[in-house]
């Protein structure tokens, strides 16, 4: 009995997992199998191995060094494939080796056939570590990163909402010592998001260019939903009427849920002069390429 080794390549590892001997063979060997045992069935187990005598640690181009040999299992009732130190102690002490399969052999059997053959090999495979932003998502296919596979501080997805057109209200922010509410100011953006895990962070980032009729404090802040509460909430002082000023408010939070959730923001003066929104003097400015944002960013927890 005999089985053929396919063409292929190997990385065998010294025991010592000191050094280790990349080898290949460019054509099918034929490796034979000993006679059944005439009562029980045993398992064989195929092994590519590193001939010492053929090579060396310090060679680096030693034709026939790779060898294949047939390790035969103990035959029994319900028989058991060599261990490691069998298998080591077959091929000789610090030898390198690998296993390629094993072979049911059954009693007075004659032949091998696929059948009879399971594959042992160890795939190997090249890792590399990338750095912070290398690969993004959106580099790969859309089911290829999960949230579940993705490590902590990954960027899952992003929601985003731009606006370049002019509002107007003069409904008061107050400035004062309270939490602001959502009846205060008026409502200007708002960006909704799906997100992947209750457990993920979300950050919202808004920014937002105000003007007002006199000089006051402009304040903006960030609400979710129908909470009457603000999230988070900032403010600067417009020094001269009419004069435009971009400032910004940032909240990171803890998803929470994974059902459709819509942040706004609202933004007013501590008085009821008119304030602008993306402009000056109820006019808009810079030919609409001034744009205010509000942003979603989902990270993985």
């Amino acid at each position: 009995m005999s089985v053929d080794v396919a063409a292929g390549n190997a990385q065998l590892e010294l025991p010592s997992q000191l050094y280790s001997f990349w080898c290949w063979n460019t054509a099918a060997v034929n490796v034979a199998i000993s006679a059944a045992d005439p009562t029980n069935p045993r398992i064989d187990t195929i092994v590519a191995w590193c001939d010492p005598t053929v090579t060396s640690l310090v060679s680096n181009n030693s034709p026939g060094s790779l060898k294949f040999k047939v390790v035969a299992g103990t035959p029994a009732g319900s028989p058991v494939a060599a261990n490691d130190a069998a298998i080591q102690g077959s091929v000789g002490a610090g030898i390198a080796w690998e296993k390629l399969a094993t072979a049911q052999i059954a009693a007075l059997a004659t032949t091998v056939t696929n059948a009879n053959i399971t594959d042992a090999r160890t795939p190997i495979y090249l890792g590399v570590k990338l750095a912070p932003g290398a690969l993004t998502t959106g580099e790969m296919g859309s089911s290829t990163v999960t949230s579940d596979k993705a490590a902590t501080g990954f960027l899952v997805q992003r929601a985003a909402a731009t606006f370049s057109s002019v509002a107007t209200g003069t409904t008061v922010f107050p400035v004062d010592d309270t939490i602001p509410q959502n009846t205060e100011g008026v409502e200007y953006m708002t960006c909704a998001i799906t997100p992947k895990s209750t457990t993920n962070i979300l950050q919202i980032d808004a920014t937002i260019m105000l003007s007002c009729a006199a000089a006051e404090n402009l304040q903006a802040a960030i609400f979710q939903d129908t909470t009457a509460n603000a999230l988070a909430a900032n403010g600067v002082f417009q020094a001269s009427a009419n004069g435009p000023v971009v400032f910004s408010v940032r909240h990171s939070m803890v998803a929470g849920t994974t059902g459709t959730t819509t942040f706004k923001v609202r933004a007013g003066a501590g008085s009821g002069n008119t304030v602008t929104f993306n402009g000056s003097g109820a006019a808009r400015r810079y030919g609409a390429i001034a744009k205010s944002s509000l942003v979603i960013t989902e990270y993985k927890a």
